[in-house]
C-alpha cells in the first residue's frame, strides 16, 4: 500500500495535482454514485436528495472528523426544518397565508442561527432551506416532508461510511504534518531574526502566514476530536498544549524580531560567549520536533538547551555595565525572549515525552 501511495503521489505531482485532494474527489464521486444507485434500485421519489446530501457533506470536508461535524449540523438543521413543516401542515394544512408567515418566521430564526459563526451556522442554513423546500413543494404533505428528511439522513449515512472506510483521511494526520511545517517555519524565522537578516516587511509577512497556519491547526484539532474518540480522550489536550506553545513561540520570535529591526544593533549582547552555539541548539531542537511530528518516530538526541542558557546568562553578567538606558532595556528584553523560548521548548519536550509513552 505504501508503494502504491508513493507511485500515485509521483504520478499526480507530474500534473501538479494534490494527492489528497484527488483521493477525496474520488471518494465524494463514489459516495454520490452509491447514493444514485440506491435511489435507482429502490425507485425512491425525490431520491435526488440522497446524492445531493452526499455531495454537500463530503465535498468541502476531506477529513472524516470534518465530515462528522458537517453531517451532524446538516442532520440537526434538517430535523428542525422537517419538524416545523410537519407541525405547519398538520395544524394549518395548506393555508397560503399561514405558510408564508411560517416561512418568514423560520427564515428569520434560522438566519439568526446561520449568522452566529462556527459549525452551528451550517445547521441554521440547512434548517431554513428545508422549510422552504418542503413547504413550497407542488404537493406539500407530511409524507413528502418525512420522505425528504429520510433521504437526507440516508445521504448523511452514506457520506460518513465512505469517508470513514474508503481510503480514510484523518485530521489528526494533517494536524501532525501542519505542526511539523509550523515548527520548521519558526526555526527559519528564529534564524533570520537572531542573525539580523530579516527585514521588517518580511518579518510581518512571515508572521501573518504563521498565524493563519496556527489558526488552521485549531480547526484540524476540532475535526480530529470529532473523528476519533481515542484522540479526543487521550491526545486532544496534548496537542492543544503543542498549539499553545507554537502560539507563544510565534509571539516571542515576532517581538524579538521587531525589537532587533526597529532598535539599535545590540553589539554588547553579540559579544556574549556561547551565543552562536545556543542559537544553533534552538534551531536543532525545533528541527527535531518537526521530524518527530512529521514521521511519528521516537525523539532522539535532544540537547539540554537550558544548560546553554544558564551559561549565556552567566556570561552576560560579566559584560561591562551600559550607561545608555535604551541599550540596557534592549539587552534585558533580548535575554528575556531567549529565556521564554527555552521555557516553551521545554513544554513541547514534555508533551512529546508523554506522546512517546502512550
Amino acid at each position: 500500500m505504501q508503494k502504491l501511495y508513493h507511485f500515485l503521489h509521483r504520478c499526480l505531482m507530474q500534473f501538479h495535482l494534490d494527492y489528497y485532494r484527488v483521493l477525496h474527489s474520488f471518494k465524494t464521486a463514489l459516495g454520490c454514485l452509491i447514493g444514485l444507485g440506491l435511489v435507482w434500485y429502490l425507485k425512491w421519489p425525490s431520491g435526488q436528495w440522497v446524492p445531493i446530501t452526499v455531495m454537500v457533506v463530503m465535498s468541502a470536508q476531506p477529513h472524516f472528523g470534518g465530515a462528522v461535524q458537517k453531517a451532524t449540523m446538516r442532520f440537526l438543521g434538517t430535523a428542525a426544518g422537517v419538524m416545523i413543516t410537519l407541525l405547519t401542515l398538520i395544524a394549518l394544512h395548506d393555508n397560503i397565508v399561514a405558510v408564508f408567515i411560517v416561512i418568514f418566521l423560520a427564515c428569520l430564526f434560522f438566519t439568526y442561527i446561520a449568522s452566529s459563526g462556527g459549525n452551528i451556522s451550517y445547521a441554521g442554513t440547512l434548517g431554513g432551506v428545508t422549510v422552504i423546500l418542503t413547504l413550497t413543494a407542488t404537493q406539500a404533505t407530511p409524507l413528502l416532508a418525512i420522505q425528504r428528511g429520510f433521504h437526507i439522513v440516508i445521504g448523511i449515512v452514506i457520506a460518513l461510511l465512505v469517508s470513514r472506510f474508503v481510503f480514510p483521511i484523518h485530521a489528526r494526520e494533517a494536524l501532525r504534518f501542519s505542526i511539523a511545517r509550523v515548527l520548521r517555519r519558526l526555526k527559519r524565522m528564529y534564524f533570520e531574526t537572531v542573525s539580523h537578516s530579516v527585514q521588517d516587511a518580511t518579518l510581518s509577512h512571515e508572521m501573518e502566514v504563521l498565524y493563519r497556519k496556527i489558526v488552521r491547526q485549531e480547526e484540524l484539532l476540532e475535526e480530529a476530536k470529532a473523528g476519533s474518540f481515542y484522540f479526543r480522550k487521550y491526545r486532544a489536550e496534548l496537542f492543544t498544549n503543542i498549539i499553545g506553545s507554537e502560539r507563544k513561540l510565534y509571539r516571542l520570535i515576532n517581538l524579538m524580531g521587531k525589537s532587533l529591526v526597529t532598535g539599535q544593533q545590540i553589539q554588547v549582547v553579540q559579544q556574549i560567549k556561547g551565543l552562536d552555539d545556543f542559537h544553533q541548539a534552538i534551531e536543532q531542537q525545533l528541527e527535531k520536533f518537526a521530524v518527530y511530528f512529521e514521521k511519528a518516530q521516537p525523539l532522539e538526541g535532544v540537547q539540554n538547551i537550558n544548560s546553554l542558557l544558564q551559561e549565556i546568562l552567566l556570561n552576560a553578567k560579566q559584560l561591562p555595565n551600559l550607561e545608555n538606558l535604551q541599550l540596557v532595556l534592549q539587552e534585558h528584553s533580548y535575554l528575556f525572549f531567549l529565556e521564554e523560548i527555552v521555557h516553551e521548548l521545554a513544554k513541547v519536550q514534555s508533551v512529546v515525552s508523554v506522546l512517546n509513552s502512550t
